[in-house]
């Protein structure tokens, strides 16, 4: 079998590499312990996130290095078709991963210097690394948007250039006191929160309809919900949720988190957790937790009231 001058400077690359980790001295090892690893996770906390195929394993001591092919790159300075070493402990106890060569994976690594112009990463278990054909398509979805960035030079991840935005997204988004905002301007102008610990929060955060799939909308708590699922009375009245139901005048139910529909006056529905705005407007007297409430807001949205606390209460009982 032929091998080209790249290949044998490869190969003595790595030779180089685990000769060097053979000079270590051994580590005790711990048992592996850390929180199960998302693909936003392991992304915020990596250097370098590519699809690479294996082509080498060699193991030295306490380490075993990897010789791999860049197939593409979603984050870092790497390049594809470009060769870099991965560095993982030999046991899974000190959270060491197993990859098998021939194969293609996902990479969350960090840079740990280089070796004969070899960019080195270290890998393990506590990062998202699963084999490539295993991403689900919501993995690939979030690899694919994001921004790919290395000194001044930025590109989406899927090969499309950043969307210009007239306003930060993080400007305009819901709250999201449990997370911190991320601006992503890859296919779109989206807000993305993550957590201290790099875990996606918030993630079906919406304004309108408009900021959901397609078959969901926008649900009273600014969460995109699939259509005919419900939290509360109200989101069955919202116009963006499509659900079969009978046909009569009426209002929408919500029964163990489906919509179902009441054949009666549409001013009975209960619209407690609807935002009709911090307006101070008198919008009139309606159904909130099933009492009779006047309501106030900067309008009423599709919804209709009552004139006087009376009328709602022979109506709707409340």
């Amino acid at each position: 079998m032929s091998i080209d001058i790249k290949q044998w400077v490869c190969l003595w690359g790595i030779l180089m590499t685990a000769l060097m980790v053979t000079a270590i001295g051994a580590v005790p090892v711990q048992a592996c312990s850390c929180m199960p690893p998302t693909v936003a996770s392991s992304y915020n906390h990596s250097s370098d996130v590519i699809k690479a195929r294996i082509f080498l394993r060699i193991q030295r001591g306490d380490s075993v290095v990897y010789f791999a092919n860049v197939q593409h790159v979603f984050k870092g300075c790497l390049s594809t078709d470009r060769y870099v070493i991965l560095r993982t402990p030999s046991s899974s106890a000190a959270c060491g991963i197993t990859l098998r060569t021939g194969d293609e994976y996902l990479i969350n690594g960090n840079a740990s210097g280089t070796y004969w112009g070899f960019t080195q990463l270290s890998v393990g278990l506590c990062d998202y690394n699963p084999l490539f054909s295993a991403l689900s398509d919501e993995d690939l979805d979030f690899l694919y948007s994001r921004l790919v960035c290395c000194s001044d030079a930025c590109i989406c991840a899927d090969g499309s250039r950043p969307v210009n935005c007239f306003v930060d997204p993080c400007e305009v988004a819901p709250d999201c006191p449990d997370g911190k905002c991320q601006a992503n301007y890859c296919g779109g102008c989206t807000a993305e929160f993550y957590d201290a610990n790099g875990y996606a929060v918030c993630e079906n955060k919406c304004q309108d309809d408009a900021d959901c799939p397609e078959d969901q909308y926008c649900a009273s708590d600014h969460m995109c919900e699939d259509d005919g699922r419900c939290e509360r009375d109200v989101d069955c009245n919202l116009l963006g949720n499509v659900f079969l139901h009978i046909q009569c005048v009426g209002y929408g139910v919500c029964d163990s988190f489906m919509c179902g529909w009441v054949c009666g006056l549409p001013q009975c529905v209960d619209v407690a957790g609807y935002d009709f705005g911090a307006c101070e407007m008198i919008l009139g007297w309606g159904v909130i937790d099933g009492r009779c409430t006047l309501v106030s807001g900067c309008g009423s949205d599709g919804f209709y009231f009552f004139a006087t606390e009376k009328e709602c209460q022979t109506a709707c009982g409340g």
